[in-house]
């Protein structure tokens, strides 16, 4: 393992320079080590306009590392005998109902492994959010008209609309609020004094803003005119924290519960919560309950991603050595992964190389300054140089796609997407994100196929299979 200042100074000289280079505006890190953090540093700025630097006290939205929280208050309340996991989650919501009968057999535990059935929430309305008390039963009783997407219990599909109901049966079995179920129960007993679920208790001075790309004058960073915040959406998004407190809740997990004098479960219900239930649509990556699970260079991760308009995140635990990897910034259209694997190479003792570059950046500025033709031309270089000294990632070639789709270039937009395609011929998501602009644009059948090659890709893409049947096409 590498010291504190040896983290530093690798860190300093990587990180400031790829941020630049990006137009990232602000980064925070949090590094556990031997059970201890050891290691809390801001980089960048919290808002591109104002220039006021990020540092580790600097609040971020977490976005689905939310779910990580949602999960161990459900074990929570099941070893206080408030509920069962196993059984329906009509048991505790009698007022749940969906078009067709399937929804009754759902169990707590498959929602939780993502096993539900449940589609996805595809508008969070985060320009327009709710705050009241009973926006979250509210919202559960609306989703009547929605049907599942296969039996319960029968394939995986991430939906963020499980962890909505999820918190509402933690509102009803703890007879508080979501919010304040685990305000009490989990943030203050670990010291995370600053964070919270709710957006008005957080710390205006505190607070980085959302930044998402724009393309109006170049390849740059805007500042979101919104946050993504919306009380309906709490349980699956809306925590704020910042990495020292981040840190305090993943010793309390490395540590099976345990932190200071306060136990925030006990070690039956790590089993349960770290056993692999299912194997994603990303291979070599299992479910467990809400945290995922892979090796990477033989060493086993359990982590939750975060992604939400304006703001990306990270936490890794890292069982084996004791270690942990907080990670936020306030950005949506850099993918984390280069970032978060470069930190755990220097935390870990490996050899450490320069962050490959974003292709998608390079093709950005491209379109914005010679056009289209000469990016798709500059990206047939890139590919010769794939992995070794850039990425290409779906999802930021999916941000930008939908990007020039925002300001009318539809012509961009496919073209960015078939770019990907070239090297990346196996990613459903560039299919899928290709078939609702296809369909955006009038195109039908070329909308059909792309969602059929997505489906032929992963059979558990849910927004293709909905997309489908809005096109009264059968799945």
């Amino acid at each position: 393992m590498r010291t504190t200042q040896q983290i530093d100074d690798i860190l300093s000289s990587s990180l400031e320079g790829y941020m630049r280079e990006n137009r990232i505006p602000g980064i925070s890190v949090g590094i556990v080590l031997a059970g201890e953090t050891v290691y809390t540093r801001g980089f960048g700025v919290k808002n591109i306009e104002n220039g006021e630097p990020v540092t580790s006290k600097s609040m971020f939205h977490s976005a689905s590392i939310s779910k990580t929280f949602v999960t161990n208050s459900l074990l929570q309340l099941q070893e206080r005998g408030y509920i069962d996991i196993n059984e329906h989650v009509i048991v505790y919501l009698p007022y749940l109902e969906l078009k067709d009968e399937g929804y009754k057999k759902i169990t707590i535990k498959q929602m939780m492994s993502h096993l539900s059935g449940m589609p996805d929430v595809y508008d969070y309305e985060w320009e327009k959010p709710q705050y009241g008390e009973d926006a979250l039963e509210k919202y559960v009783r609306s989703i009547s008209n929605l049907e599942l997407l296969w039996e319960p219990g029968a394939r995986y599909s991430y939906s963020n609309l499980a962890y909505e109901i999820l918190g509402d049966v933690i509102a009803k079995a703890s007879g508080m609020s979501f919010e304040a179920y685990i305000k009490e129960n989990i943030l203050l007993p670990l010291g995370m004094k600053n964070s919270s679920f709710l957006i008005n208790d957080v710390s205006v001075n505190n607070m980085t803003s959302p930044h998402v790309l724009s393309l109006e004058n170049g390849y740059n960073a805007a500042v979101n005119p919104f946050y993504p915040y919306n009380r309906i959406h709490g349980p699956s998004s809306t925590l704020w924290s910042n990495v020292e407190e981040l840190c305090r809740y993943a010793i309390a997990n490395l540590n099976r519960g345990c932190f200071e004098s306060f136990n925030l479960l006990q070690n039956d219900s790590y089993n349960m919560m770290w056993k692999p239930y299912v194997e994603t649509n990303r291979a070599g990556t299992n479910m467990g309950l809400s945290w995922f699970m892979k090796q990477y260079k033989g060493v086993e991760l359990i982590f939750h991603t975060g992604g939400d308009t304006g703001y990306t995140s990270n936490l890794v635990l890292i069982p084996s050595k004791n270690a942990a990897l907080a990670f936020y910034c306030n950005c949506d259209y850099v993918n984390l992964l280069m970032i978060t694997e470069h930190i755990l190479d220097i935390m870990l003792g490996f050899e450490v190389g320069p962050i490959a570059n974003s292709a998608m950046t390079e093709v950005a500025r491209i379109i914005t300054s010679k056009g289209l033709e000469a990016a798709s031309a500059r990206f047939d270089e890139i590919r010769n140089l794939y992995k070794a000294e850039y990425y290409i990632s779906e999802a930021e070639f999916n941000t930008l796609a939908y990007k020039l789709l925002k300001i009318n270039k539809v012509e961009g937009a496919i073209s960015v997407l078939k770019m990907a395609i070239k090297e990346l011929p196996k990613a459903p998501n560039l299919y899928d994100s290709l078939g609702e602009i296809y369909q955006e644009n009038g195109e039908r059948e070329k909308s059909i196929d792309s969602y059929k090659k997505a489906l032929e890709l992963d059979p558990n893409m849910s927004s293709s299979i909905m997309a489908l049947k809005g096109l009264s096409v059968e799945v």
